[in-house]
């Protein structure tokens, strides 16, 4: 989970740098700042890459991760309100992303214990 959000701070500032380079090529600040600012964003960015480099990484338990999946394939698969469907679901899947280039569903599943 710390590291979902140490990456949603890396594309934050991913995103600032961007911004940064529309103000300088819209001549919005001088080339010194666009310099010093960028600067200091890689450093955040190097910072929060090497926390993520030194995080403890967690091995998770696949048996138990898969007996969730099927209490949920079991309440989705059921006679279930949809509302009851939607919590099983909600419980294991992190987001659904579509992408446009291979046409394909991706799935981000998430564990908790």
């Amino acid at each position: 989970m710390e590291q979902m959000l140490t990456e949603k701070q890396i594309a934050s500032l991913e995103k600032k740098k961007d911004r940064l380079k529309t103000a300088y090529l819209n001549e919005v600040i001088t080339i010194e700042e666009y310099k010093n600012d960028k600067m200091q964003l890689e450093e955040e960015i190097d910072k929060l890459h090497s926390q993520i480099k030194k995080a403890p990484q967690t091995k998770m338990d696949f048996s138990s991760f898969k007996n969730k999946v099927c209490q949920v394939r079991e309440i989705f698969t059921g006679d279930n309100e949809p509302a009851e469907k939607s919590k099983a679901l909600k419980s294991i899947i992190e987001k659904i992303t579509f992408d446009k280039s291979s046409q394909k569903l991706i799935f981000s599943f998430f564990y908790q214990d």
